[in-house]
């Protein structure tokens, strides 16, 4: 719909998934859902309907400071560019 944020969206999954597997997935128009994200490693977890965001956050209070260099270690490998694409 919207072209800027079409080009940041395709920018993002073609850095995560490649070229090839973006556009396809940028032209299909296809909704994914959270699982199929969670397969495509776009998710890092799927929280159940009945667990809900203090369920999620009593099993992962306990490995925070892990969680927490992981994800900051993953965002210095592969940082997410956002603006003009060049």
């Amino acid at each position: 719909e919207d072209p800027i944020v079409s080009v940041e969206t395709y920018g993002f999954l073609a850095q995560k998934l490649g070229f090839v597997r973006a556009e396809r997935l940028m032209e299909s128009g296809e909704i994914l859902t959270a699982q199929q994200m969670h397969e495509l490693l776009l998710l890092k977890d799927v929280i159940d309907d009945g667990e809900g965001l203090r369920g999620f956050l009593a099993k992962t209070a306990r490995r925070h400071n892990s969680c927490y260099g992981i994800y900051r270690a993953s965002r210095m490998a592969s940082p997410v560019r956002r603006g003009r694409v060049a």
